[in-house]
């Protein structure tokens, strides 16, 4: 008896490279090879900040960019949320210390609505009251700067920290604060374009 040898054929694959949204000036991150553009619509890629920006500032805030449209060889991307790194937020957490966390579903004036996170962290202990306060700050910034700005806009304020010294700014009102984050964004819904 004699056994068969399968062979396989050999598929054509394509790469594309990745384009970061306008946010992000178009920046041009790695390559992705599929067997097809249809392949990699919708697929999401994680980049860090850093990637695009080149400041070690950034290097803790993990990009979620949903490849949206292809032209040529090109992968158009959407930015679909951020986050926080798991290893940053651990960093910020101390004994002693109080972490105050709110999320909000907000929507901005082209109607692309986001629910946002945002933390802060304070310096020692504080009641549940000042909590409540601190809370409340953030969410009136986070609310009015939506309404304010268009979808590019707000992403870059919330990107590079706009938003989030402006709440420190009002919050360290209320107790003293080390840190004050957008810890996390999530794509909710996008409007028809």
């Amino acid at each position: 008896m004699s056994s068969k040898r399968k062979t396989r054929k050999k598929i054509k694959k394509s790469q594309f490279s990745i384009i970061a949204p306008a946010t992000l000036n178009f920046a041009e991150l790695n390559d992705i090879v599929a067997k097809s553009g249809e392949d990699v619509i919708a697929k999401v890629c994680k980049p860090l900040l850093y990637e695009i920006t080149e400041d070690l500032q950034h290097q803790n805030i993990e990009l979620k960019l949903k490849i949206n449209k292809i032209k040529d060889d090109k992968a158009y991307t959407l930015f679909a949320g951020h986050n926080y790194t798991r290893e940053y937020v651990r960093a910020l957490v101390m004994r002693g210390t109080s972490y105050v966390q709110g999320v909000i579903v907000v929507e901005t004036q082209d109607g692309f609505k986001y629910r946002v996170t945002f933390g802060a962290f304070t310096i020692r202990r504080i009641n549940t009251s000042r909590k409540k306060d601190i809370r409340k700050i953030g969410f009136d910034i986070i609310r009015d700067k939506a309404k304010e700005t268009n979808n590019i806009d707000f992403i870059s304020d919330v990107l590079f920290e706009k938003i989030s010294s402006k709440i420190y700014d009002e919050a360290k009102k209320v107790s003293p604060l080390r840190h004050v984050g957008i810890l996390k964004t999530k794509l909710i819904y996008m409007p028809k374009i």
